[in-house]
């Protein structure tokens, strides 16, 4: 279902409503649509909407992704063998420098800080300087078997008592840290941020330093603009797994208060999140109910797992996955011991406005080699031999070239005639 179609409330209409009285912008910016603020979550986000600048979307996910953080490697959903936990990983994406996403970040942690205040004190970090430090943050604890002097026999002694809580949430300001780390030669953070969404042993194996966790509980939270993110995320970060382990949310200013909001009294709510934090941790493997899976098994999933063309693809090809942990999300909020057809939905909904940030942030991004196709055809049509042999002087595979022809005729930017003979040309396609 187009989010455009799902009826609003008013606080959708009023974030919509704002936006068209904004002048008009160069890009197309996603509705955040009224399905996605359901339950606890979104009363908390509609009750701070009115007394901040900040996008509700960007707060909502800031909200969920603390709770799923707080609450550790309890409840998961199984899909096969793999156990998807609450542990999620996004970036807010500014408009502008001026897009208030650090406002948002600082109103929910305000609200977590009465909800769990060791985690926010003990389990939050910053900056991450190597791939080396998150597996010693939340590192198991090391034995060694030596030899006993006196005795002559060996025994087994604990060199390192670890860390117990393996909860760990990285929240930076500036998602380009993390990128410039990982693109520092043998860097393992790419690794590392990989295996931790994934839920998988951690490992530093930095003879000096050596550390790993072998259930780790990670999740990140980031910063950035959409002018640094075209910069600074290359093409290797799009294509290796990378960046689809992040929910991305195009975010803007969603009001203007010169004086800033009013503290409000989360009392209520803080209650609620408490007794959600306490379910939540004593919940272990949880299934759809019937009319949830239905709609998963008939509906939702194809939906989901339909190909898209080009980098927006790429980067939104874990489309289920994320929808399920943000399912999860909603069904624990709820204290539910299944997720129920609502909790789907919602998900559906959040998933959406990710993806159509996705669309907003990268949609008109090529990668190098598409670029130089079109920058090629300029001068005319030409075969598929003539890109291989011309355009690429033999260094770029024909199977990598037709891909490459597929992405830009899907996505509008080329056409393909035949001649008489049957052999193709590809030219650029001129609005008409």
């Amino acid at each position: 279902m187009s989010l455009q179609h799902v009826p609003q409330t008013n606080l959708a209409l009023s974030v919509i409503q704002r936006e068209k009285a904004t002048p008009k912008s160069l890009i197309q910016r996603p509705t955040l649509s009224e399905t996605a603020l359901y339950g606890l979550a979104g009363r908390i986000i509609k009750k701070l909407d009115p007394q901040t600048e900040s996008h509700p979307a960007g707060n909502l996910m800031e909200l969920l992704i603390s709770f799923g953080s707080v609450v550790g490697r309890s409840a998961y959903y199984q899909v096969e063998d793999t156990r998807h936990y609450m542990n999620e990983m996004m970036v807010k994406v500014g408009e502008s420098s001026r897009a208030r996403k650090g406002t948002g970040k600082n109103r929910i942690r305000a609200i977590m800080k009465h909800v769990d205040a060791d985690w926010l004190d003990n389990r939050n970090t910053g900056g991450i300087g190597s791939g080396e430090v998150i597996p010693q943050l939340i590192r198991d604890s090391q034995f060694e078997t030596v030899i006993n002097k006196k005795t002559g026999e060996s025994e087994t002694v604990m060199m390192d008592s670890g860390v117990d809580d393996k909860r760990l949430h990285i929240n930076i300001g500036e998602f380009q840290g993390i990128l410039s780390v990982c693109h520092r030669p043998e860097s393992l953070l790419s690794s590392v941020i990989r295996d931790g969404w994934d839920s998988l042993p951690l490992r530093n194996t930095v003879k000096n330093n050596a550390a790993s966790c072998l259930e780790p509980h990670l999740s990140i939270a980031a910063d950035t603009t959409v002018t640094d993110l075209s910069v600074n995320l290359d093409q290797a970060d799009r294509n290796n797994g990378f960046a689809n382990r992040f929910l991305w949310v195009f975010v803007h200013k969603n009001r203007e208060l010169p004086m800033g909001g009013e503290p409000l009294d989360w009392t209520e709510e803080i209650q609620e999140l408490r007794q959600a934090v306490g379910f939540t941790q004593q919940q272990k493997r949880i299934f759809m109910d019937k009319q949830a899976r239905d709609y998963w098994t008939r509906t939702l999933y194809s939906k989901l797992e339909a190909e898209v063309p080009g980098l927006v693809g790429a980067l939104t090809s874990r489309a289920s996955a994320h929808t399920i942990r943000l399912a999860l999300l909603y069904a624990m909020l709820d204290k539910s011991d299944h997720i129920r057809l609502e909790h789907l939905e919602a998900a559906e909904s959040l998933w959406q406005y990710c993806e159509d940030s996705v669309q907003t942030i990268f949609g008109d991004l090529l990668t190098p080699e598409q670029q130089q196709i079109l920058d090629y055809l300029i001068a005319g049509p030409a075969t598929k031999t003539d890109l291989y042999r011309k355009c690429f002087q033999n260094h770029r595979k024909g199977p990598l070239i037709q891909n490459d022809l597929q992405v830009l005729l899907k996505t509008g930017k080329i056409e393909v005639e035949e001649d008489e003979n049957g052999l193709e040309f590809y030219s650029l396609k001129h609005p008409k």
